[in-house]
């Protein structure tokens, strides 16, 4: 068959590979003039140091399928994240754990001290089932560690209420009650020697896989060549935004030159809403085999995504999404057509996730090809992040 994947971030490579290597002619279009999407990676001119352009990134996953396709295309050097929140003028381990509430409350707290302290701040706010982020939050933490770590940077993340987001997003982010300071416990963890777009680029290197960069998808575009299309743009786009646009949060990024090292880690969140940015990447500790003098950082500021912005995370509310749910209408009744990926699907995707549900898409669409059965519009649930 001859396939049209759209997009050539992680899921368009994912699935352009394994189709290819089932015998099947792939054509990759990619708007932007690189591959990787927002995994891009390029080396910083004036230090040479490996800069994530759109936001930092590390591999981590429990998964040997998918570590193992992964280093098929790269080897990867073991790294584990860290990272850190600023809060009111102080530094604090993030996620929290034991020293940060410790030093957050000025106690002394053991494990199971700390677990009884946070039982009694959240004990007024208790509730079995929260119905939003912050529910979720002061049931979880007390108010001492929300009103700190969270109301504020969520404010400036998403643009919204923290009452008007669901609690699920509070329940992706851990509190550790010993002195564990990595972010994620995943076994297997690290970087990808050479950068994300030298493995992006190894995965789209195949005979059967024609890859164009600089060439947009539109809704009017002629694909009757193909059999089947895998498109991993936003869902909106895909039809012409005639409904009208879905909510999703931008990212603008300022790098800034230093002589020294700024920070102790790869990110540090700014949790307080008076200062403008979220987050400040230096980008040399992700790298940790390389030596660097010099350092370059990235200041990131969220805002809401317009017309012409770079789509990052699609706004999920607690009231649902009705403007969503008549996309994924039109979009199950489209022919030949499979939404894929974090924009696709309208969910927010870890790459480890992004690569194990691309992989599972195209062994589904494999297995259908086979039986000669349509390929669904939708591998997996649309919208659902939990």
């Amino acid at each position: 068959m001859k396939l049209l994947i759209v997009g050539a971030g992680l899921t368009g490579a994912v699935i352009a590979r394994i189709l290819a290597e089932s015998g099947h002619e792939c054509v990759v279009l990619e708007e932007s003039g690189h591959v990787a999407g927002n995994c891009h990676t390029e080396k910083d001119s004036k230090t040479g140091i490996m800069m994530h352009c759109f936001g930092p990134h590390t591999l981590h996953s429990d998964d040997d399928q998918i570590w193992d396709f992964i280093e098929r295309f790269i080897e990867i050097y073991p790294y584990k994240h860290k990272k850190q929140a600023w809060v009111k003028g102080e530094i604090y381990p993030f996620p929290i754990n034991l020293s940060a509430i410790n030093r957050f409350f000025n106690t002394d707290l053991d494990s199971d001290q700390a677990r009884n302290f946070l039982e009694q701040e959240a004990a007024q706010f208790r509730t079995q089932d929260p119905e939003n982020f912050e529910q979720a939050a002061l049931s979880g933490i007390g108010a001492g560690l929300y009103e700190g770590f969270y109301k504020g940077y969520t404010r400036k993340q998403w643009g919204r209420e923290p009452t008007d987001l669901p609690p699920f997003i509070f329940r992706r982010l851990p509190i550790h009650l010993d002195d564990e300071s990595n972010v994620y416990h995943h076994s297997r963890q690290g970087q990808p020697i050479g950068g994300y777009t030298l493995m992006v680029e190894r995965m789209l290197d195949h005979p059967m896989i024609e890859v164009r960069t600089g060439v947009a998808f539109t809704a009017c575009m002629d694909t009757t060549d193909f059999d089947h299309t895998f498109y991993s743009g936003p869902i909106d786009r895909y039809f012409g935004w005639c409904l009208g646009r879905l909510p999703y949060r931008t990212l603008d990024f300022k790098p800034e030159h230093r002589r020294e090292t700024f920070q102790e880690c790869g990110t540090v969140n700014y949790c307080d809403e008076d200062i403008p940015y979220t987050r400040v990447a230096e980008h040399k500790h992700f790298w940790p085999w390389e030596e660097h003098k010099q350092t370059v950082i990235t200041y990131e500021f969220s805002r809401e995504c317009g017309e012409g912005d770079i789509p990052y995370y699609p706004v999920q509310l607690n009231e649902g999404n009705e403007l969503f749910e008549k996309y994924v209408e039109m979009a199950i009744k489209e022919p030949q057509v499979s939404f894929v990926g974090r924009l696709g699907t309208y969910r927010y995707l870890d790459m480890d996730k992004a690569i194990g549900e691309a992989m599972q898409s195209a062994y589904q669409a494999l297995e259908a090809i086979g039986l000669n059965d349509s390929i669904p519009a939708f591998f997996f649930s649309p919208g659902s992040s939990e």
